[in-house]
């Protein structure tokens, strides 16, 4: 398959209840783009059918890469992605989201109109069940790095510039390694943001209950170690900024699957780790580095208001 322009790639493990509605999106978005858009679907060696499902449908169309690899995890199969694409972007996207109708002729035209883009930044879609259950959400024209909502499926990334990353194996919040990296290395004339919404991203309810536990919340401090430990062209005050905005925004979304008492517990445990880190200043707000909802978030923590602040987690993916 020659170059391309763009791969959409999506790493998969046991998705077979979710990936057929996400092939089915990619394929009514990439119609006429196929000269442009590749598809790359990289298998953790699923036993589900989900390699049955993905040959049928590689099968119908030559714009479809598949690739199958011994059960390593997520990060691996990232890295697997990293290593198989040729194009000039990547689009790396989750197998349980779905993405519009017209995602890939914006992203096309976007690319084609600004040759020399490294990241694209795009608004996305929350939703649960379907698409008509949606939770309104806005994410563009964030400053240096889009701290409130660092994931990988809400941008295209110039495949010369993350290619050369590598995800820790072995975390579940793999992306979290290696953005704020992907950020500090990008010409930031070169980084540009779109109100359109491009994915849905589903809060997949099963699979945060199966993979959250103690260890693996505060897994995001470990990664974020790994993250900042060598971008020596980010100051303290962005570090800590970097911290904070994680917490919140991994919290916010995770930690409704705990009971009251297990939020509470996990929270105060959280703020000792930002105090001995950070010092006094941990939760200190600079003004504009964050919008008004994670700033009142982070006054009901502050003063241990947990229960609103488990009302505003609520509110957050409601409106």
């Amino acid at each position: 398959m020659k170059n391309k322009l763009l791969s959409i790639a999506i790493p998969t493990y046991n998705n077979s209840d979710f990936l057929p509605a996400l092939l089915e999106t990619v394929k009514k978005s990439i119609k006429n783009y196929e000269s442009k858009v590749e598809l790359l679907i990289v298998d953790d060696g699923s036993n589900d059918g989900t390699e049955n499902i993905v040959k049928d449908f590689s099968n119908q169309h030559e714009w479809v890469r598949y690739i199958c690899k011994k059960n390593n995890g997520i990060s691996a199969s990232r890295n697997t992605i990293l290593k198989n694409i040729n194009s000039k972007y990547l689009w790396m996207i989750d197998a349980d989201d779905l993405i519009h109708d017209n995602s890939v002729k914006k992203i096309i035209e976007t690319l084609e109109e600004n040759k020399d883009l490294e990241i694209l930044n795009f608004n996305f879609t929350i939703f649960n069940k379907t698409i008509n259950d949606k939770l309104k959400f806005n994410d563009t024209n964030r400053k240096l790095i889009n701290l409130e909502h660092p994931s990988l499926w809400s941008r295209i990334w110039k495949t010369d510039l993350i290619k050369n990353f590598e995800f820790p194996v072995g975390y579940i919040y793999e992306d979290l390694a290696i953005i704020f990296n992907i950020y500090a290395k990008a010409n930031k004339k070169h980084i540009l943001s779109i109100k359109d919404s491009l994915i849905y991203y589903r809060i997949n309810r099963i699979s945060i209950m199966r993979s959250l536990n103690n260890k693996n919340i505060f897994e995001i401090h470990e990664i974020l170690k790994i993250a900042t430990e060598n971008l020596n062209v980010l100051d303290e005050k962005t570090l800590y900024q970097i911290h904070l905005i994680v917490f919140h925004s991994y919290y916010i979304f995770h930690l409704k699957t705990f009971t009251y008492k297990q939020q509470k517990q996990e929270i105060k445990k959280n703020l000792k780790i930002m105090k001995e880190k950070f010092g006094k200043k941990a939760l200190k707000i600079e003004k504009g580095s964050m919008s008004f909802r994670v700033k009142i978030g982070f006054l009901f923590i502050k003063f241990h208001l947990f229960f609103l602040y488990k009302l505003l987690s609520i509110f957050s993916n409601r409106c």
